[in-house]
């Protein structure tokens, strides 16, 4: 196999890898704020897709640059999203 055809092959499995969706424990998804900057709108638009048979939660919870995250309220709750099974949400 020639140069070329590895590297192209190592480039799709990373990209496919990259793709994998993330399907349990801690999730950071960086967010920009809904900002304008030099005439460019920036937001972040997340997409959650539930394939599975049940009903699925997850809980989010800001945390502002340049601060420890962990470093949160005993007994601080968190807001609950629900996605329906078989359905995709987007969130902004």
């Amino acid at each position: 196999m020639n140069m070329r055809r590895l590297a192209a092959l190592l480039a799709m499995v990373l990209f496919a890898l990259a793709a994998a969706p993330a399907t349990a424990g801690t999730v950071y998804v960086t967010l920009a704020m809904n900002a304008t900057i030099g005439g460019e709108a920036y937001e972040t638009v997340l997409t959650v897709t539930n394939p599975s048979e049940e009903d699925k939660s997850f809980t989010t919870n800001f945390i502002l640059g340049g601060t420890d995250g962990a470093d949160r309220e005993e007994g601080e709750e968190y807001p609950e999203t629900t996605i329906p099974a078989g359905s995709t949400r987007i969130l902004t």
